[in-house]
């Protein structure tokens, strides 16, 4: 083992290994970067080439290649060992495959299931065509491993068990799931173009499956759910191709779906990367972080691409981070590089900072000097309080009060108010746990429930359909309590956010539906998580009745999912 370690060391440097995590800086003799590990505005994290190793002088963490793989990564040494061995091209024992762990045994299924959807789309020609269609080259289609999985049931689980793996171990992978039989499963993935999740070495950790044709039966999307593997909160896809992209230009593009991604680097702008079924978290965003000081938003014109990039840029800029948004006319990237791909580059190359485009917005919308200020207070007041950078934020505070005609003073006062109601949280603490996310994004719902119900009585507009959504979901006298509870002024901004979510779109309708329909699965989610923890402890008794039972139940949240996202 010593002798491996030795041939690793003398292949690999630590600039080498630190620099494809970090954005390193010249500092005499050595490097220094902001340190990974824990939050700081100036970087006490040293690399030394000549000594072969890092230490940071902040949280006094150090040593040589392989520790800062266990540590950035989270792996034990076997596995840092593996990682730095692949990268040095350093044959290492070979394990006997009945001693393999089972991270190793799913990584092997899941290569063998992308191999399947590969050569299923070498077989459906149809397919082939739609994806060119949709502007794919073949070369492109094979540098991201593109599949297609058949309309059939269990295409997938039979050929996994021919080639020896086990029903436990396919679903432990999220790749089947139980049926209203005990021992009974289906494909989760059926009739879909599969687009492979990968960790950052490239390893395959999930799918991200893509409805077929025009029948969206089970949602247009559906990802792998949350496994040993696949920690959606951390996945970028597709990071292990845009990295070195990403540290090189010192620049990230945050899109929202797979076929922008790629239809982006095939356009040349590969530090492009999505996330996969979850929404930004502060992971995403330290990992960004340890490579480039800019992270720019192309998200859909729409309300929930709206939300997410206020959301998404609020965190951004509490990290320190530059946050711009890229200029493009109601469209997907993906079709407006089908249409043009000049138009995305120029788009990408003439990315605003997040203020300034949002204020450009306000006063297109905002034609009213009182609506303008108001829309200020309540959008824009919380992003300035977000710049860590002093200098940067005064400059952009100067620029929204002669823009808005607001006194500088007046805006300062708003922020030392954001500064002491709501007090910045670290992204680079360890993302909460799943339940609580959960919680969380359910409790965002309900407050955009609460401004667009607030919002539709006092404009008088959609009300019928608005009060018919809340008797069937959260309940008016359950809504109205959770207002009383709120104060004036949170009132008036969960209102005001609506107005502007909501009073120029043209889909106001199904805007209110997806809303609502966003709200009950949420609550299918929560008795499903319940469910299966239940399930789990009546297989562990061995209660195979109540599993049945416990079974059935599932299967018939999960039906009611399925029918809420083909609605």
């Amino acid at each position: 083992m010593s002798g491996t370690v030795e041939k690793i060391k003398s292949r690999l440097g630590i600039v080498d290994v630190v620099s494809s995590y970090l954005k390193l800086e010249k500092a005499g003799g050595n490097f220094k970067a902001p340190c990974p590990f824990h939050n700081e505005k100036t970087p006490s994290f040293f690399v030394s080439p000549g000594r072969d190793s890092y230490h940071c002088f902040g949280c006094n963490r150090g040593g040589d290649i392989f520790s800062f793989i266990e540590e950035i990564e989270g792996v034990e040494f076997r596995e840092a060992l593996k990682i730095l061995a692949d990268r040095a091209g350093v044959e290492i024992e070979k394990v006997d495959p009945k001693t393999q762990g089972e991270k190793e045994r799913l990584f092997k299924l899941l290569e063998e299931a992308t191999e399947f959807y590969k050569e299923n789309l070498e077989l459906n020609k149809e397919v082939v065509s739609y994806l060119k269609k949709r502007g794919l080259t073949e070369q492109t289609i094979k540098d991201f491993k593109i599949g297609y999985v058949p309309d059939e049931w269990r295409s997938l689980l039979t050929h996994l068990e021919k080639k020896g793996y086990g029903r436990d171990l396919i679903e432990k992978a999220g790749m089947i799931i139980p049926g209203d039989k005990h021992n009974s499963h289906y494909d989760r993935f059926r009739n879909r173009v599969m687009f492979p999740l990968s960790d950052h070495m490239g390893r395959v950790v999930g799918f991200s499956g893509r409805i077929y044709g025009n029948d969206e039966k089970g949602g247009k999307y559906i990802n792998t759910p949350q496994t040993l593997l696949y920690d959606k909160s951390r996945i970028l896809y597709p990071y292990h191709l845009a990295k070195e992209a990403i540290r090189k230009k010192n620049e990230c593009i945050f899109v929202e779906g797979q076929m922008d991604v790629i239809m982006s680097h095939q356009a040349g702008i590969t530090n492009t990367v999505a996330v996969s079924g979850t929404a930004l978290t502060a992971d995403h965003l330290n990992i960004i972080k340890r490579l480039a000081g800019t992270i720019v938003f192309a998200f859909d014109s729409d309300g929930a691409g709206k939300r997410a990039l206020l959301r998404g840029g609020e965190m951004a800029l509490a990290t320190g981070l530059n946050v711009k948004v890229v200029l493009i006319d109601k469209k997907d990237p993906a079709d407006l590089i089908l249409e043009d791909k000049t138009k995305w580059l120029y788009g990408v190359k003439g990315a605003k900072h997040i203020v300034e485009y949002i204020m450009e917005r306000l006063i297109e919308t905002q034609k009213e000097s009182r609506a303008l200020k108001q829309a200020v207070n309540t959008v824009l007041v919380p992003l300035l309080s977000r710049i860590e950078n002093k200098i940067d934020q005064a400059h952009f505070v100067t620029l929204v009060s002669q823009k808005a005609d607001i006194p500088e003073k007046a805006l300062r006062e708003e922020l030392e108010k954001v500064d002491k109601e709501t007090p910045k949280e670290s992204v680079h603490q360890k993302q909460k746990e799943e339940q609580t996310i959960v919680k969380e994004r359910k409790e965002r719902i309900i407050e955009e429930i609460i401004g667009l119900y607030l919002w539709s009585m006092k404009e008088k507009i959609s009300v019928d359909e608005v009060a018919r959504e809340v008797r069937e979901t959260v309940g008016e006298d359950e809504l109205k309590k959770r207002i009383q509870k709120l104060d004036k002024n949170k009132q008036t901004e969960l209102e005001f956010k609506a107005e502007l979510w909501y009073k120029d779109s043209d889909r106001i309708i199904d805007q209110i539906h997806e809303l609502f329909d966003s709200y009950k699965a949420e609550v299918l989610r929560d008795k499903s998580t319940e469910l299966f923890k239940k399930l789990k402890e009546a297989e562990h008794t061995q209660d195979l009745k109540k599993a049945e039972e416990y079974q059935k139940e599932h299967f018939k949240i999960q039906q009611e999912l399925d029918k809420l996202k083909n609605q």
